[in-house]
């Protein structure tokens, strides 16, 4: 929806705005985070390479908001003169709200908030309780304007989403990095289309699409289980298989994640295993709500002692 909003704004509006992108899987700190929107924007606003190439975080942070803010209050420019806008798109918004202080949180909602610059911040994030994983004060400067999008609601609808991981529609093909041009592609393309469409209508597969869609609706985890069966494909055997399900998956390779966290246990270690056991004693003996591994290692540390002491008297 948001890559639609802002596609539909580009048709008329290009010039007026940038965009940035911004993911948790990959920005992992607030210093990465910031010299890959600095280094967006340099590109777009073609800023000069020895300011892009900045190493200190307080200099990027100063010459970011320079960057971003309005020419009148840097410079005593006439009003009604402004920068270009900027909309900051980032996704896995949850995976940023657990850096530490929220320090790059806290500047682009200030930012936002004050009017320092024309700027929009969207998160993007499957979790409903990330609010309550924001600092106070960068609490205090997010706006609380929530946007919630439910999963789809039928199968078909569910199998639309889906469809888009398995296929390109001609329409999309640009946009994806396609070489269309290339000789061959459009039989190809005609023969991977109807092969998806036919599998579609086998059992095996609408089992497999039924089977997420009554129990967690994840596009990702249906095209998940499609990782393997696309890499085993090859120019002599282009047969798709469709994944199995329930029992036969247990039985079988699958990069999906386990239903239950339990499966973990056959794969820890016996140190792993009593550092779990003793941080379990914490919580049931001495009811502790909060269990670090300095609290464990100390309990597992007391249970070893207190064993070592009975063998020698025995």
């Amino acid at each position: 929806m948001v890559e639609n909003v802002i596609l539909d704004l580009s048709r008329e509006h290009r010039h007026l705005f940038h965009v940035v992108r911004l993911n948790g899987f990959i920005h992992t700190d607030d210093k990465l985070a910031l010299k890959e929107i600095w280094r967006q924007l340099g590109k777009e606003m073609e800023v000069e390479d020895e300011l892009v190439n900045r190493t200190n975080y307080a200099d990027t942070m100063a010459s970011l908001l320079a960057l971003l803010s309005h020419p009148s209050e840097i410079m005593g420019a006439d009003e009604g003169v402004t920068s270009q806008s900027v909309i900051l798109v980032i996704d896995e918004f949850d995976m940023f709200a657990a850096h530490p202080r929220q320090t790059l949180l806290y500047n682009l909602f200030d930012i936002a908030q004050s009017r320092k610059a024309p700027i929009a911040v969207l998160g993007c994030t499957t979790r409903l309780d990330v609010v309550e994983m924001l600092e106070k004060r960068v609490k205090s400067r997010f706006s609380h304007r929530y946007v919630y999008l439910s999963a789809p609601r039928s199968l078909p609808a569910f199998w639309q989403v889906c469809r888009q991981g398995l296929m390109v529609d001609r329409t999309d093909v640009e946009g994806e990095g396609i070489e269309a041009g290339l000789e061959g592609y459009d039989d190809f393309h005609k023969h991977w289309t109807h092969k998806v469409e036919e599998l579609y209508k086998q059992r095996p597969f609408q089992n497999l699409l039924q089977y997420h869609f009554y129990t967690t609706k994840s596009t990702s985890a249906f095209l998940t289980e499609w990782i393997l069966p696309l890499s085993w494909l090859s120019t002599a055997d282009m047969r798709l298989r469709c994944p199995a399900v329930g029992a036969e998956a247990a039985a079988g390779v699958s990069l999906a994640a386990p239903e239950s966290r339990l499966q973990l246990l056959s794969a820890l270690s016996e140190l792993d295993l009593s550092l779990l056991i003793a941080a379990a004693r914490l919580d049931v003996v001495a009811h502790m709500d909060t269990v670090n591994f300095a609290m464990a290692y100390d309990e597992y540390s007391s249970l070893v002692g207190r064993q070592r002491a009975q063998s020698a008297a025995g």
